[in-house]
């Protein structure tokens, strides 16, 4: 796995400066086009609209980035002609390859997540402290690992690119508008309200407007990913190994 993990790390060392401005630009273009707009029309208690989609932005931001790393990566195992479809014949397990895939997408999402959070509040003019800061990004650790396995397990199973891009965009789309990131969800479905994901999120966003938080939706968070793993690591094996 470390010699996986080096791999990507070198092929981060000479893309440094476009992953820089992803990481720059990605949080700035959603303040941009999506909280702002939506200020216009929100109203949130205690705090105003634009600090409380920080949260949105770092969670969203660092999301999206995790998803289409680690799709991207899967593809690669995925093509025959590719480098990393050649590695599969070296003594790495798949657990090795799925576990690089999900470990590098996460600490690329993870800066993302810093990223987003420290150009939020800066162009809110606002601040946190520091220790919220860390727990925020602990809060939301377990969401970027989640949408990495996510990925890994829509590519795995669906071949074909049309098919990819629709569930893709369904992702994105309900993750934009049906998590509570940017629209808060006041009389969500019971099924939403208790779903894990959506707990964690609004866990996130009690610790901007300093109320209390609870870090067991993130653990459950963590277990669904450990549970998804291991079923993207059978399919795995079934596709990549054919």
């Amino acid at each position: 796995m470390k010699a996986l993990l080096r791999r990507e790390l070198y092929v981060l060392k000479y893309n440094l400066i476009p992953f820089i401005c992803i990481w720059m630009l990605l949080p700035m273009a959603i303040y941009l086009f999506i909280s702002i707009p939506f200020s216009g029309q929100i109203s949130i208690d205690v705090i105003n609209y634009i600090n409380w989609s920080s949260i949105g932005n770092a969670v969203y931001s660092s999301s999206i980035l995790a998803y289409l790393l680690s799709s991207k990566l899967i593809l690669k195992y995925k093509n025959k002609t590719s480098f990393s479809n050649l590695m599969l014949a070296a003594p790495q397990t798949n657990s090795q390859h799925l576990g690089a895939i999900v470990i590098w997408a996460s600490m690329i999402g993870l800066v993302q997540f810093l990223f987003s959070i420290v150009i939020t509040q800066t162009l809110n003019s606002s601040n946190l402290f520091f220790l919220d800061k860390i727990l925020i990004m602990i809060y939301g650790l377990p969401i970027i690992i989640f949408v990495s396995n996510l990925a890994i397990f829509v590519h795995l199973i669906v071949d074909r690119k049309l098919i990819q891009t629709l569930v893709n965009s369904i992702l994105i789309i309900f993750f934009l508008f049906s998590s509570g990131l940017f629209l808060p969800l006041n009389q969500a479905p019971l099924f939403l309200s208790y779903s894990p994901l959506y707990q964690t999120i609004i866990n996130m966003q009690n610790i901007i407007m300093i109320n209390s938080s609870v870090i067991y939706p993130s653990i459950i968070v963590l277990v669904l990913s450990a549970i998804l793993f291991v079923i993207n690591l059978v399919i795995s094996y079934k596709v990549l190994r054919k």
